[in-house]
């Protein structure tokens, strides 16, 4: 009898213990998920890891455990939580510094024979980065066998500007020299009858031109006005204003 009473005092005891570490632990419990989520990140980083230390408190818990070693438990994998949140911080932190290192590295990896070579190997990288760059510039360029007339080109089209110019200042100094040219014109002067009589002008010369030095060849007209003087060639009235150099550099049939 006394056998039985002291092993339901010693169950009681136990069951009393398990109580208190299980209130304990749901205590904890919830003072470990509001810090969670106080230092929770945007991301969520690190949902999840409260479920995971549960579950490793509760393997390492299993059966009836003294408080203080329920304790130590939960401490160390709290600790080993904060450090894993820090190291996460710290790589996340890193991330943009490192990513910025390894493209510097590739941007002078192509010219560096050695990373042992320090200030000499940056200097021979530059100069090789140089020197790639002016032989790659010197790849590129017109191909001579196409033909690139058909695009604008400011110095080709410059170029044919000054050349029409010079032909146009050639072109007008042959035909001023043209129409400083002598020609001999046959006329007759009609008073009821024909009278042949020759005058020599410039191929330039106007054919008011022309008749003025024709009636200065006649007394009769010298009291006339040029204006009053027709011009007649093959049945066609030539008008004053014209010159002989007109007919001739459009090939008239009446004066060639």
């Amino acid at each position: 009898m006394a056998s039985s009473t002291s092993e339901k005092h010693r169950i009681a005891v136990h069951e009393k213990k398990r109580k208190e570490m299980m209130d304990e632990f749901e205590r904890q419990k919830v003072e470990m998920t509001r810090e969670t989520d106080r230092n929770r990140t945007g991301a969520d980083r690190f949902v999840g890891k409260s479920d995971s230390m549960e579950e490793s408190l509760k393997m390492q818990t299993v059966g009836l455990v003294k408080l203080e070693d329920f304790q130590q438990k939960r401490q160390a994998l709290e600790e080993e939580k904060l450090r894993e949140a820090a190291r996460s911080n710290e790589l996340k932190e890193d991330e943009p510094k490192k990513k910025k290192k390894k493209k510097s590295k590739y941007n002078l990896s192509f010219a560096m024979d050695d990373e042992d070579e320090g200030a000499g190997g940056i200097d021979k990288a530059s100069a090789d980065k140089q020197s790639t760059s002016s032989s790659k510039k010197g790849q590129f360029g017109k191909n001579p066998a196409v033909d690139t007339s058909f695009l604008p080109d400011r110095d080709r089209e410059e170029l044919d500007r000054k050349e029409r110019e010079e032909l146009r200042q050639k072109w007008l100094k042959m035909q001023e020299s043209i129409k400083q040219e002598d020609i001999e014109i046959t006329y007759s002067y009609w008073d009821g009858t024909g009278h042949r009589k020759e005058v020599t002008c410039k191929k330039g010369d106007s054919i008011a031109a022309f008749l003025e030095k024709a009636r200065g060849q006649w007394p009769e007209l010298r009291g006339v006005s040029v204006a009053d003087i027709l011009y007649v060639k093959e049945d066609l009235i030539i008008p004053h204003h014209h010159t002989f150099y007109d007919f001739i550099v459009n090939v008239s049939p009446i004066f060639c």
